[in-house]
């Protein structure tokens, strides 16, 4: 993109990324002044400077963030501040942060659990409540990703003003694939003794066996109704300041049976799951 005058920073793992393995973004690149100073280094004043992160639409209350864009604008005297934010119906939403929680932030709880805390819409209410001074002027565009899961890179490159064309995709077509029922409750056994332990079992699954179709997996339909019910008032206060098209809905969701003692695997996931742990085995034998 550096040909049509966009800049995009890039962090440790960036190739891999191209290649299809799991990525944050560049997004942290502003959340923290060492990093910052990468961006100041590397970019060039006619550039425009394009970040992401999953991550940053939560940073907006934080003084150092404010203030590393405040100094982007600053120096390079940029005069417009775009923000695409992409939003997710809430209850397809809160089961996906389920999957995260367990697949990579260590986590052992139940998704009966993470949906009694689930806050996605409270955060984007707060962005979209938050009066955001840079210096320059700032437009928020919001996408809801429930609608758009087929076509997401044209919207994305529509937002930028290039060709769809012009953007390249990864080399697999499923990143970060949701885990079989069986898959997520090994890695959160896992977790249960050693803590974030993603690398072992969950990337190395997504990663190497993306085409495994993963399981349907939310809570009964009383916890749903009862999520959506104590979000009502952020979910109705962000419906009401985003088109209608791009809105939340509410959609109850069936999974499948979680209460089940049978659990399947196919022979590829037990040799990778196998030789996953052997080699951290085989590591820290020889420390």
């Amino acid at each position: 993109m550096s040909e049509r005058g966009i800049y995009y920073p890039e962090v440790p793992g960036m190739n891999s990324a191209a290649r299809g393995s799991i990525s944050s973004g560049n997004g942290s690149l502003l959340f923290g002044e060492a990093l910052f100073n990468q961006v100041l280094a590397g970019s060039s004043p006619t550039d425009s400077l394009l970040f992401s992160s999953e991550h940053i639409f939560e940073k907006f209350n934080e003084d150092q963030f404010n203030s590393n864009i405040q100094e982007i604008c600053h120096r390079y005297k940029i005069e417009r501040v775009e923000i695409l934010l992409f939003i997710r119906n809430p209850i397809e939403h809160a089961a996906s942060i389920f999957q995260q929680s367990i697949k990579r932030g260590g986590m052992v709880h139940s998704i009966s659990e993470c949906f009694e805390t689930y806050d996605g819409p409270q955060k984007v209410a707060n962005l979209l409540n938050h009066k955001i001074e840079f210096g320059p002027e700032v437009k928020i565009t919001v996408k809801n990703y429930s609608y758009l899961t087929n076509d997401i890179l044209e919207h994305f490159s529509g937002w930028l003003g290039l060709p769809k064309a012009i953007l390249n995709l990864p080399q697999i077509p499923l990143i970060n694939r949701s885990l079989t029922f069986g898959e997520l409750e090994f890695q959160r056994h896992v977790n249960g003794v050693l803590g974030v332990s993603g690398h072992l079992v969950s990337d190395r699954l997504c990663s190497r066996l993306p085409n495994i179709k993963a399981d349907k997996i939310f809570p009964d339909k009383a916890d749903q109704v009862k999520m959506y019910d104590r979000l009502s008032p952020e979910i109705d206060m962000v419906n009401s300041k985003i088109p209608i098209e791009q809105q939340y809905k509410q959609e109850i969701k069936l999974g499948i049976d979680t209460d089940s003692d049978e659990i399947i695997f196919t022979r590829e996931q037990i040799k990778l799951l196998a030789q996953g742990l052997a080699n951290e085995i085989l590591r820290l034998s020889k420390l």
